[in-house]
């Protein structure tokens, strides 16, 4: 009997024991973690950041005197808020906190809270660390004090976005192979590796070579010029035509990513004119005749509008008009125009350059073209032109000293004749006053 009052008596001693230590249980707020999603952040990505804290037991009341940071367990007086804030003046530039403070409640001894915070990186955020700073703060239900009891300072990594733009100024001609090529440049601050390169080409363009480039890696502003050989059919419509580009790559985080971006690429519009000599008469110094310019578009592409002038200079003059509109010249097409010209008497060379402008527009384009060249005319002198055409090269200038002998007798006949009349005249008049 006496052993069963002692086993009673301890029995009781324990549960007063047990129910002591708990009443007097402290406990402090502990720090679990904190991390992020997504959790690789480049400049612009909505980022949601968890914290995870603790209302953990560390001690009893007879070991450990009770620090502000220490509460005791189930207090029900106690309340929690968390808060995330910048830590610094270049998070606060680039950080936008959505939500800074959140009210967590009542925790008991060994809950945990994980609370999430919504924020925003800036699209022009650098590549850094980010120093920001989460806080626990002990109130009470009313809010009247707060104190902050856990601060835990982090760094939230930001990488380099990678922003690929192309560039191109590309014109190709028809019938022919041509490069297409296309400046690629890393606009952002995060570093692409293994970038290739591709064309989606279609009608009327054909890979030569090949349409995908490995280009290698691109560091934050660097650009790269990629070349592509591609043929153009001689029956292709001169348009200005779409090329979609794909660039394909591998960021910072190991994932693989893919952009598209477009170019334009033109069909050259312009017709190849060329300006010859088709005929001229003999032609030598003081004399005149007739040239025929011959006019030719060696191209793919029709010329428009086309106008033919000669254009006089100190070696020749245009004795007709000097101008034809000639409108349309197909592809292969020749077109011939004369004009007369005189030689002038001072030239003296065997070789007279024709100074000729061909204006045109091309096919679907209002575009115009001017073209200014010299068309050599060869001349002969004076005695090959006598001899071929019957003279020894001074029978001009002896027919004209020939007819001007007698004009001189005349002229001075003539002066003769009326110097008489009018000495006459003067001898009638001096009798007649004078006689008496």
């Amino acid at each position: 009997m006496k052993k069963k009052k002692i086993l009673v008596f301890g029995i009781l001693f324990f549960c007063f024991f047990v129910t002591t230590v708990n009443a007097e249980t402290r406990a402090e707020i502990r720090i679990d973690s904190v991390m992020w999603d997504p959790f690789y952040i480049e400049a612009g990505d909505d980022v949601t950041l968890y914290a995870k804290f603790v209302l953990r037991p560390i001690t009893k009341a007879w070991a450990v005197e009770n620090p502000d940071n220490i509460a005791t367990a189930q207090d029900p007086g106690v309340f929690y808020k968390a808060q995330l804030e910048p830590a610094d003046d270049l998070a606060r530039d680039y950080v936008i906190m959505k939500r800074g403070e959140k009210n967590v409640g009542h925790l008991f001894v060994g809950e945990s809270w994980t609370t999430p915070f919504e924020i925003k990186i800036r699209e022009t955020a650098i590549a850094t660390s980010y120093k920001m700073r989460f806080s626990v703060i002990k109130t009470d239900i009313d809010s009247t004090y707060e104190e902050v009891v856990k601060v835990f300072e982090f760094e939230l990594p930001i990488k380099g976005v990678v922003k690929f733009n192309v560039d191109s100024d590309n014109m190709v001609n028809l019938g022919s192979i041509s490069d297409i090529v296309i400046n690629v440049k890393n606009d952002g601050l995060g570093d692409a590796k293994h970038v290739i390169v591709g064309l989606d080409l279609s009608t009327p363009f054909t890979s030569v070579r090949t349409s995908e480039l490995y280009v290698g890696d691109f560091e934050g502003g660097e650009s790269k010029d990629v070349a592509f050989k591609v043929s153009v059919g001689s029956e292709t419509e001169a348009l200005v035509y779409r090329i979609p580009v794909t660039i394909t790559y591998v960021d910072d985080n190991g994932t693989e990513k893919k952009v598209n971006k477009d170019i334009g690429v033109r069909i050259d519009a312009t017709p190849d004119m060329k300006v010859g000599l088709e005929s001229s008469d003999d032609l030598a110094a003081g004399i005149g005749g007739t040239v025929s310019i011959e006019v030719v578009n060696e191209g793919f592409i029709d010329a428009k509008f086309v106008r033919l002038t000669l254009e006089p200079t100190e070696d020749y003059s245009v004795e007709s008009i000097n101008e034809f509109y000639i409108g349309n010249l197909d592809s292969d097409d020749i077109e011939t125009d004369e004009f007369e010209i005189r030689i002038e008497d001072s030239v003296d060379k065997e070789i007279v350059p024709l100074k000729v402008r061909l204006q045109y527009k091309g096919e679907g384009s209002d575009q115009e073209y001017v073209n200014e060249c010299e068309v050599d005319l060869k001349i002969l002198s004076k005695v090959e032109y006598a001899a071929k055409h019957g003279g020894d090269g001074t029978s001009a200038t002896l027919m004209i000293i020939i007819l001007a002998i007698p004009v001189f007798f005349i002229v001075i006949l003539v002066v003769w004749f009326v110097y008489k009349i009018f000495d006459l005249i003067k001898d009638y008049l001096n009798r007649k006053l004078f006689s008496r």
